[in-house]
């Protein structure tokens, strides 16, 4: 649990250093993912972890104590939601299904997320910390936890439960290059101001197909 809530914090301040209008708002939140992983993978009894780690990372703001604890509040609720909601519809952490990947992108990407902005918006306007209107704030919350939940929680459950990787298809040599030519791509791509995201999609299939859900989800992630 201690590690957890550390993991959580970690990952809480690289989310907050690319915070904007407020200080407490990023359209990049990857603790949404690890916390969602760390529910289902190590059980629910575990959300004391995420409380503690987001009031601790919020706290290190400029927003009352208060709020910090709103938003932790927000924080842990939607991640116990997300995880109660995937054991509901019986969602397996391996993504070797369909329907496993559409309920996570649906019940934990676009469900659960709501729980967090909507407590977080309400925490920031009761503490007076909210420096752009409700709805717009609210947008860009559930955005960042949106993208950490379809993006770094795939990462966790595959990394988790495809151990050792044996059953993929491509080799340690391929993967070291598919990586090293997404980077390369991803720099250009978005370094450019020229609409090259295209060149994106070869090194998605490419995952897809030589490394299956692992390589899908690291593909995707970076």
């Amino acid at each position: 649990m201690a590690g957890v809530a550390v993991v959580y914090f970690v990952f809480a301040k690289l989310g907050l250093e690319l915070a904007s209008a407020t200080p407490s708002v990023t359209a990049i939140w990857p603790p949404t993912g690890v916390a969602l992983a760390a529910l289902v993978l190590g059980g629910r009894r575990l959300w004391p972890a995420i409380a503690v780690g987001a009031f601790a990372a919020n706290l290190t703001t400029d927003v009352p104590i208060y709020t910090a604890a709103g938003i932790a509040v927000g924080n842990t609720l939607e991640a116990v939601v997300g995880a109660s909601l995937l054991a509901w519809a019986r969602v397996r952490p391996s993504l070797d299904r369909l329907r496993d990947v559409f309920g996570l992108a649906v019940l934990a990407g676009v469900v659960s997320t709501t729980v967090s902005a909507t407590i977080g918006v309400a925490s920031l306007s009761l503490g007076d910390s909210l420096s752009s209107d409700a709805l717009s704030t609210w947008r860009l919350w559930w955005l960042g936890d949106l993208g950490g939940a379809l993006l770094v929680t795939p990462v966790l459950f595959v990394a988790v439960t495809h151990w050792p990787y044996r059953s993929l298809p491509g080799r340690a040599v391929e993967a070291v290059a598919m990586v090293a030519g997404l980077v390369a791509v991803g720099v250009t791509v978005f370094t450019n101001s020229t609409p090259l995201a295209y060149l994106t999609f070869p090194f998605y299939i490419w995952g897809a197909l030589r490394f299956l859900q692992p390589g899908a989800a690291v593909v995707g992630l970076i």
